[in-house]
């Protein structure tokens, strides 16, 4: 069993000060931390030991299963930890900075979960640990404000709603972990 902080857009290599993960250009942002993209297993990062964008390719040993999967994209999350594929005769390691607030458990072998840490939500007499947030952004990664949508829960219920300024839909707490399928209302 590990914990496992995600990799997110500026977290810092271990080659240089000036090394950092770039922008996955991806719609999938870690909003606790100044809405940075989410890094994803092949992403790129910035070496500035050898001067070269390397290639993020894993190896932090956190499980595939343990790590979010992006369906568009059919990538996985980057990790803290993971490594980056450079010109370096030694590659980089991922350090964690930006994505502390998202801590993944995993448990090898069992299923994982991933929570904000530090955060806990008391719905009742059960903790609600999974909190998820969907951010509607365009093609330039502008916030979409004002869309309606409708969220269904992997538990059946569904949530209607629209987007704030900052494009974002309702949060969802539960005590355990589901899928979340996006609907836009025309």
């Amino acid at each position: 069993m590990g914990h496992y902080f995600s990799a997110v857009e500026g977290d810092p290599l271990s080659t240089s000060p000036d090394s950092y993960v770039m922008s996955s250009g991806m719609s999938a942002f870690f909003c606790d931390e100044g809405n940075r993209t989410m890094a994803f297993i092949g992403g790129n990062a910035y070496c500035g030991k050898c001067k070269s964008i390397g290639t993020i390719i894993g190896g932090s040993g956190c499980s595939d299963g343990a790590r979010l999967y992006d369906i568009p994209s059919g990538r996985r999350q980057a990790v803290a930890g993971d490594f980056v594929r450079c010109k370096c005769d030694t590659r980089p390691v991922i350090l964690p900075r930006y994505g502390r607030g998202w801590i993944i458990e995993d448990t090898s072998g069992s299923y994982a979960h991933a929570q904000s840490a530090g955060l806990s939500w008391s719905g009742g007499s059960e903790t609600l640990a999974f909190d998820e947030l969907i951010v509607l952004v365009d093609e330039d990664d502008n916030p979409i404000p004002n869309q309606r949508f409708r969220l269904r829960l992997g538990d059946g219920s569904t949530r209607e709603g629209t987007t704030n300024e900052a494009g974002e839909t309702v949060r969802v707490r539960t005590s355990v972990p589901m899928d979340i399928e996006l609907e836009i209302l025309v």
